[in-house]
Formats: structure tokens, C-alpha cells, sequence
């Protein structure tokens, strides 16, 4: 997977960027994965007794669908789905343990029923609030002891976010690279903090 990673997403400009001229609408690319540092660390932490989670779905989902015992991936696009499926089963990687939720997450994650995450993926949409929005919600809904992996540390709604965390004394730094970092949760309550209780 990390040799030789799948196109598993559909091209889409916004706005002029470098990628735009190097990629055509609708071009199956694969530059938009995971980070090979974070794809390692959730290998690493996660076996076939866990219970997972991610906003957004790419290369992340084969790990986690190898590897987890239940994995909910929320996602609104069902292409993207279907793509992933079709290269796990290509690839000898099953597929029973995924749960694709096609719907954005900011509507998605308010109705989930689930608890008890042992991790918990932020690698959805990326524009402000988002990346906050679903640290809100999946910050109640990961177990103690369970970790939280924010990608994609260059934007900077998350970087503000892990700068957050870093300060937070229910969240502890677990693993950080150039793409991303994984918190280790401690204990409940900071996402319901008021101004005065939160060091940030």
C-alpha cells in the first residue's frame, strides 16, 4: 500500500493551484492519501478487537478494513466508496467490517448512535470550522485511551486545532510528523471548555 498506493480520488480544482495544471478534472489521483507516517501509526495501533473511525476515506480506510474489527467511514462521496471496495477486493482486504456513512459529516456525526472509539481519523474537509467540528463530536464519542490523528497539519485550521490539543491537559501528544499528529485522549470535557479553562 505504501509501494504503491491507489488512485482512489477523483481530481476536483479549487481555484489556480499547481495541481490543477498537473491533474484534469476527474483524474484519478492518489497524492491525496495519508501520510505514510500516519498509515504507519494506525497500523501500529489499532488490531481486530478495535473500533474505528474516520472523516474522509482513502488508503486509511484499506488499513483500517485490514485490520479493525468495525470501521465507520464518513464520507459524502459514494464514488470514493465504491472505489475503496472495489480495491480491497482486488486486493484480498475484506470488506465486511466497513461501515460507509454517505453523508458530509457535519450532519453525519450529531446523529451517530456508536461509542467507545479506540481511534478516531480527522481527514475530511479541510476548510474552516470542519476539522473543529469533527474534533467536537468525536472527542465525546472516542473511548479514554483512545487516539485522534489529525492530517494535513499545513492547512491551518489544523494546525490550530493539534496547537490546541498540545495544550489541553486531556489530550496528550501520542506521534507528530510533517502531515499529521495523533493525540492520546486522557480524560472527557475539554471540547465543552469555556475560554477561561482552556490554556490555548
Amino acid at each position: 500500500l505504501l509501494a504503491s498506493p491507489p488512485k482512489l480520488h477523483a481530481y476536483k480544482a479549487y481555484g489556480k493551484t499547481l495541481q490543477q495544471k498537473l491533474y484534469a478534472e476527474g483524474e484519478l489521483i492518489n497524492s491525496w492519501k495519508l501520510s505514510d507516517e500516519e498509515l504507519i501509526f494506525i497500523n501500529e495501533h489499532i488490531n481486530e478487537n478495535s473500533k474505528t473511525i474516520e472523516t474522509g476515506a482513502g488508503c486509511s480506510t484499506v488499513v483500517f478494513a485490514r485490520k479493525a474489527k468495525h470501521h465507520t467511514a464518513i464520507v459524502p462521496d459514494r464514488e470514493l466508496a465504491d472505489r475503496i471496495v472495489d480495491f480491497c477486493k482486488h486486493s484480498g482486504v475484506p470488506t465486511q467490517n466497513l461501515n460507509f456513512i454517505i453523508e458530509p459529516s457535519e450532519t453525519a456525526l450529531p446523529k451517530l448512535q456508536e461509542r467507545d472509539f479506540d481511534l478516531a481519523l480527522i481527514d475530511g474537509r479541510h476548510g474552516f470550522p470542519q476539522p473543529f467540528l469533527d474534533w467536537y463530536y468525536l472527542a465525546e464519542y472516542l473511548k479514554i485511551g483512545g487516539f485522534v490523528i489529525i492530517d494535513d497539519l499545513h492547512f491551518w485550521v489544523c494546525e490550530v486545532m493539534a496547537n490546541f490539543l498540545m495544550e489541553e491537559k486531556d489530550w496528550e501528544l501520542a506521534h507528530e510528523s510533517l502531515g499529521g499528529c495523533a493525540f492520546r485522549k486522557l480524560a472527557n470535557g475539554s471540547q465543552n471548555g469555556e475560554a477561561t479553562q482552556q490554556m490555548y
